[in-house]
């Protein structure tokens, strides 16, 4: 599974941790440790936006990453 989250940059889950839950994260690049950018919510009224809200959290941490990496240089 992780080399597709690397490929896609996210990762998305129904009912991992909490039933009924679905959650979508993508990782924060070129910080000191990992880490990753999430949104948790109920599955029934996040299912139908998936993608949208994929690409949302994509350009986030991508902008996170940069903001990292300009203080880092």
């Amino acid at each position: 599974q992780v080399k597709e989250i690397r490929r896609k940059g996210y990762c998305v889950t129904y009912g991992e941790r909490i039933n009924g839950a679905l959650c979508i994260s993508a990782p924060v690049k070129n910080y000191l440790c990992p880490a990753s950018l999430s949104i948790v919510g109920p599955e029934n009224r996040f299912k139908a936006r998936v993608k949208e809200v994929v690409e949302e959290l994509k350009a986030s941490a991508r902008s996170i990453s940069l903001d990292i990496s300009d203080v880092l240089s």
